[in-house]
């Protein structure tokens, strides 16, 4: 309730417990990307590695629940307000709401975007200063991953374009005007 502490009046016995999860999460994120960095040569090799893959599954569940609030502000869900009172409350049904999966889908395929970026970056500058065919087969592995990715992003934003088409026909009718 620290950061928004007229919305957790009202919506924290509903959304909290993905707050925290989240926080919990993005914590456990902070310690593992530390192993990674500063374990480098304090670590074995097989930790070192285990500590950067966690790295990448604890902030992909950080962000998971974190877009599972948001979402919940999208789609509100899992209570029912009564006489101005929040009862019946599911936290379970507020965090898997309907725009959750979707939007937790596309904010996953957003980021291994970024990341595969960030990486045929680095592969393509080491690549100019030292062209061996390593180099140039990780840069080729890494824009394949690229360009699997954009074709599930764009298969995601479209599917869900077409599903909410009807639903909100002025919203993306005054989008194209743009």
């Amino acid at each position: 309730g620290l950061l928004w502490p007229t919305f957790m009046k009202h919506a924290g016995p509903i959304i909290g417990m993905p707050f925290s999860l989240e926080g919990s999460f993005f914590m456990l994120e902070a310690i593992f990307l530390a192993l990674y960095i500063f374990g480098e040569k304090k670590l074995n090799q097989k930790l070192h590695f285990i500590s950067g893959f966690m790295f990448g599954i604890t902030g992909l569940a950080a962000s998971t629940f974190v877009i599972g609030v948001i979402s919940w502000m999208n789609s509100p869900s899992g209570f029912d307000w009564v006489n101005n009172e929040a009862i019946n409350i599911n936290p379970f049904k507020a965090l898997l709401n309907d725009a959750w999966f979707e939007q937790s889908l596309h904010s996953a395929l957003a980021m291994f975007q970024a990341t595969s970026f960030a990486l045929a970056g680095l592969h393509a500058f080491f690549l100019l200063k030292n062209p061996n065919k390593r180099g140039g087969t990780a840069c080729q592995t890494t824009y394949n991953r690229l360009l699997i990715f954009q074709f599930l992003h764009f298969y995601n934003w479209a599917s869900h374009f077409l599903q909410n088409l009807n639903i909100n026909k002025f919203r993306y009718a005054y989008v194209a005007t743009l």
